[in-house]
């Protein structure tokens, strides 16, 4: 097989696979973020760089775990801060529980025996 032609094919395949896990992250559709999460994994170092920025923009922190196993069993050290980056992003309060927090703080102090 020429080498060439073999390169250019595993570099077309790579870019649809890019662009499917793209629209997976987007679609947020059940089943989704398995098959992101499966490419953590796969051979080729940019399809798991967008497997990781498919499952941040995913945005699910059930995907957590299976991020802590791909930096466990990634050897590279940048691949490695990546991946913590993006669990980092994923622990951070939603702009929801944010609101939800700061409503709480706010909330007046009921005075004790009022409504008595």
């Amino acid at each position: 097989m020429d080498p060439v032609a073999s390169e250019e094919q595993r570099i077309e395949d790579s870019g649809r696979r890019i662009a499917e896990l793209r629209d997976l992250a987007a679609a947020k559709e059940d089943g989704s973020l398995g098959a992101i999460l499966s490419e953590l994994s796969n051979p080729d170092v940019e399809v798991r760089r967008a497997a990781l920025d498919a499952t941040v923009e995913f945005g699910d922190r059930g995907a957590i775990p299976a991020l802590q196993g791909a930096m466990e069993s990634n050897p590279d050290p940048q691949e490695k801060v990546n991946i913590q980056k993006g669990i980092t992003f994923l622990q951070l309060p939603t702009l929801t529980e944010l609101n939800q927090g700061l409503q709480t703080a706010i909330q007046p102090a009921v005075p004790s025996g009022a409504g008595e």
